[in-house]
């Protein structure tokens, strides 16, 4: 009676130490993954962070350095808008009707200096020249070129003839050919302009004008800013 009474009292206490034995087992487990795990990504996260600190201590210059580098930028893009704005964007403003209907009187437009540096005027193309002294004000006139140089130009029954082959034109018929009446020859630098308005403008088809030479050619006419309205590439 007494065994079979201790044998009794023993079994619960047994089965609470199998069960308490696989707890701390799975608790063990689970602290040893945990383990692993940290000392899985504790190496690698510090050598990433170690490898980023070096990357930019490596490519992190001087403060002195860095202000030089954006003072340079800022001086190289004044420099840049300068010769951008000294090239391409001069203005005149129309102050006749000579180039009618093109361009009206008090329009403004641009004028590319930059345009006969790397090539030289074409024909159609609508020039700003000197004419007598001055630069921008008084001596400066616009006409469009119709014959370049080393051609013969005339002007006959109203037509344009360019080495005796009459030119297409869009623009009016001419009523007095001036000069143009006989064959002008042109030199190798020179250009005969006349103003889109045909019969009311004074162009290379008179003495006060005359053939243009390439030397005093300013730049190309190229875009009208104003009136805004009318803002508009030329061709």
């Amino acid at each position: 009676m007494g065994r079979a009474g201790r044998g009794r009292r023993d079994t619960p206490a047994r089965a609470k130490t199998v069960e308490q034995q696989a707890l701390e087992r799975r608790q063990a487990e689970a602290a040893l993954r945990r383990d692993a795990e940290r000392d899985t990504e504790r190496p690698e996260g510090t050598d990433v962070r170690k490898e980023r600190r070096g990357v930019k201590k490596a490519y992190q210059h001087p403060r002195g350095f860095r202000i030089g580098g954006w003072c340079a930028a800022a001086a190289l893009m004044l420099v840049l808008a300068f010769l951008f704005a000294n090239a391409f964007c001069r203005s005149v403003v129309i102050n006749e009707g000579s180039m009618e209907p093109t361009l009206s009187a008090g329009q403004t437009c641009l004028i590319n200096e930059a345009a006969y540096r790397l090539g030289r005027p074409k024909r159609g193309d609508i020039i700003v020249f000197r004419s007598g002294n001055g630069r921008y004000g008084e001596g400066i006139r616009i006409k469009r070129i119709v014959g370049l140089p080393g051609e013969t130009v005339q002007i006959s029954d109203g037509k344009i003839l360019i080495n005796g082959t009459a030119e297409e034109d869009q623009f009016a018929s001419i009523v007095d050919p001036g000069l143009a009446s006989e064959p002008v020859t042109l030199d190798s630098d020179e250009y005969f302009v006349l103003g889109d308005n045909r019969n009311g403008s004074e162009d290379s088809r008179y003495d006060a004008v005359g053939n243009v030479a390439e030397s005093d050619i300013i730049g190309k006419l190229w875009l009208r800013v104003r009136p805004f309205r009318q803002f508009s590439f030329l061709r």
